[in-house]
C-alpha cells in the first residue's frame, strides 16, 4: 500500500534591502520522496509600491544518493514594474533542503511574500 501524501504550506516572508540573494523559506525534504512545489511570490518597493510578482511549479526528489531538482517553470513570466527590473527569485536544493530564494534591486528595500504548497510522495 502507497504512503499517504503530503500536503505543506511553506509560507514565508523576509525584506531585503541590497541585491544580496536571500532565504524567504527553507525546508528539509523527506528521504525517498519526489516533491512538487507550486506557489506564489510577490515583492513589493517599499518607496512606492511598485512590484515584483512570479508564480512557479517545482519539482525535485530525495533518495538514498542524494537530492535533485528535477524542473523549476514559471507559469507565467514574472511580471515587474520598471524599479523591480533586477529582481528576481530562485528555487534551489543546498544537501537535503528545499530553498526559495529572492535577491532585490540594489539599495532598495523590499518587502517579499512567498504563499506555496509542497506535496511530497
Amino acid at each position: 500500500m502507497a504512503a499517504a501524501q503530503q500536503k505543506l504550506n511553506l509560507d514565508g516572508s523576509v525584506t531585503t534591502t541590497s541585491n544580496t540573494i536571500t532565504n524567504i523559506k527553507t525546508y528539509t525534504l523527506s528521504s525517498n520522496t519526489v516533491n512538487s512545489l507550486r506557489g506564489e511570490l510577490l515583492g513589493r518597493k517599499v518607496s512606492n509600491g511598485e512590484a515584483y510578482v512570479a508564480s512557479f511549479t517545482s519539482v525535485m526528489k530525495r533518495t538514498s544518493s542524494g537530492t535533485s531538482l528535477l524542473t523549476t517553470i514559471d507559469l507565467f513570466p514574472p511580471v515587474r514594474d520598471t524599479g523591480m527590473l533586477t529582481a528576481s527569485y530562485t528555487i534551489d536544493l543546498d544537501g537535503n533542503d528545499l530553498r526559495i530564494r529572492v535577491q532585490g534591486p540594489q539599495d532598495v528595500e523590499v518587502d517579499w511574500f512567498v504563499v506555496a504548497t509542497l506535496r511530497v510522495d
